[in-house]
């Protein structure tokens, strides 16, 4: 793994923790991401959690391609944050709410 990938994996994994505190979910990034509960791993449940936070973060966030870092994102930044922008949130994700 070279240097380039190396920060692109890193703002990846940043960015990624960033979204799901903004978006209240600590608890499922814990059981996800982090693998604190394996139980809740199985039957496809990180997949699928996995897929929608980064579709969420690709539709919020910019720098895995160009190198930003995350803690800049407006987007990204905790709602108390003076520069804080909300989520935007994809297509897909209006359907399911209505």
């Amino acid at each position: 793994m070279n240097v380039h990938e190396a920060v692109r994996r890193n703002n990846y994994k940043n960015a990624l923790h960033m979204l799901c505190i903004k978006m209240g979910w600590t608890k499922e990034y814990s059981w996800y991401i982090m693998r604190r509960e394996p139980d809740m791993c199985r039957n496809g449940g990180r997949e699928a959690f996995i897929k929608k936070a980064t579709r969420l973060l690709a539709f919020n966030y910019d720098g895995i391609h160009t190198g930003a870092e995350p803690s800049l994102s407006p987007r990204l930044l905790p709602s108390e944050h003076p520069l804080s922008q909300p989520i935007r949130f994809p297509p897909e994700f209006e359907e399911k709410s209505k």
